[in-house]
């Protein structure tokens, strides 16, 4: 028997009533809102993404006043689209796109409550808490968790009114349909942590003390050969993952990495922002080309710009023999301007078998001042000795050859 049930008397009232039961399920949706987003991971930069992604989230959820009895058709939609958000939640950090989720979230959300009915109000309260458990367990955000039980815990205390919105009803349902889809497609390219395009390299071994200091988006002018003047300091050695365009510019440059012993990696050609949407993916094949013609080497490894990735590069890349590498510690220093904090973020985050990424250079373009890095690299190097740790190309690390006949 429900609290409707207990509660309801022989005759519907108009809604304002059952103030027993509404004050009840209003306390316990804001329970379960409140005390996710209390946990420790809520900082102040976290509560805009969280008060706006809530407001997206209940009017998606409450957008049509009366939804026609919804088909089982109906029904599993909305379920989809709500594990979809909480899937979502497991992978997303904090963002900009915290706002689509609670889109794809509050729709599933109004999916699921569109028929009304009795006792749906203390079912959708417990609804609102399994979520909030499973959000918590699968670690997202503060943010993230607020919006996604805020959304269902009011869509359960709004009972439908008897408005007709069959037409909003289906664009919401179709926007919120399309929005879970992009994002996951999103998540699926960008994501490093998630493989659901084909696997790549996150780290190496984790039973061995050696780590592998990985720069991408050069070479730079004297910023690269500074930075492999401090790895020599140290005894240690790098590996670039090198834009086509820069060493066709500079060759020079990569050609004194290659013979100081540093490992050199294809980063693409272009390394702009759409041609890894191409199936065909020529830019592999246009940087192993400009190796071999300026170097006399095909590089074994290949890291796609930004991480992105599509099911047809990762397929072109294993085609040739050749292996995707992404990384399991980045901290941002491409945007970064304070060294020691750069230093101090790779020291909290680095294990034995991480592949770091840092930035000697910035998406190809000559001229990129990388003096952040250069200053950050001893403070980096000094910390991974008093760990134990020390710093090998990733060839040593994965225990693949770095070089082959991939061109």
């Amino acid at each position: 028997m429900t609290i409707d049930v207990i509660l309801a008397p022989a005759t519907r009232p108009r809604s304002g009533s059952r103030p027993l039961r509404d004050g009840l399920t209003a306390g316990a949706a804001l329970g379960l809102a409140v005390v996710p987003a209390l946990s420790p991971g809520t900082t102040a930069s976290t509560w805009p993404y969280a008060l706006v992604a809530t407001v997206i989230a209940l009017g998606a959820a409450l957008s049509a006043e009366k939804v026609p009895r919804a088909s089982r058709v109906t029904g599993w939609l909305g379920a989809a689209l709500v594990v979809a958000a909480c899937l979502l939640l497991a992978t997303v950090d904090t963002s900009i796109m915290t706002l689509l989720i609670a889109l794809v979230l509050g729709t599933g959300v109004r999916r699921l409550v569109s028929q009304g009915g009795r006792g749906r109000g203390a079912g959708l309260v417990a609804t609102a808490g399994l979520l909030g458990v499973v959000a918590l367990l699968a670690g997202a955000t503060s943010a993230l968790r607020l919006a996604a039980v805020a959304a269902v815990a009011v869509a359960a205390l709004r009972r439908p009114t008897d408005l007709p919105a069959r037409t909003r009803d289906t664009l919401g349902t179709v926007a919120g349909g399309v929005a879970a889809i992009a994002l996951l497609g999103f998540v699926a390219a960008s994501d490093v942590s998630v493989g659901w395009f084909g696997s790549a390299v996150t780290h190496g071994p984790r039973d061995r003390p050696l780590v592998a200091l990985t720069f991408d988006d050069g070479p730079d002018g004297s910023f690269t050969l500074q930075v492999a003047s401090i790895l020599e300091q140290y005894g240690a050695r790098g590996t670039f993952f090198t834009v086509g365009k820069a060493l066709v510019a500079q060759p020079e440059i990569s050609r004194a990495l290659l013979s100081r012993g540093h490992l050199l990696g294809n980063h693409s050609y272009e390394h702009d922002a759409w041609r890894w949407l191409d199936p065909r993916y020529p830019e592999l094949e246009r940087a192993q080309q400009a190796f071999r013609r300026e170097l006399g080497v095909c590089p074994t490894f290949y890291r796609p710009p930004h991480g992105q990735r599509t099911p047809f590069l990762l397929s072109s890349v294993h085609g040739k023999g050749m292996q995707t590498v992404l990384w399991d510690v980045s901290v941002g220093d491409w945007n970064a301007h304070d060294p020691s904090a750069v230093a101090r973020k790779v020291l909290d985050h680095v294990h034995a078998g991480s592949i770091v990424v840092l930035h000697d250079g910035l998406d190809g373009i000559p001229g990129a001042d990388r003096t952040v890095l250069v200053k950050a690299l001893p403070m980096i190097l000094d910390g991974l000795r008093t760990r134990g740790l020390s710093a090998v190309r990733l060839d040593q690390l994965l225990g693949v050859a770095g070089y082959g006949q991939h061109c």
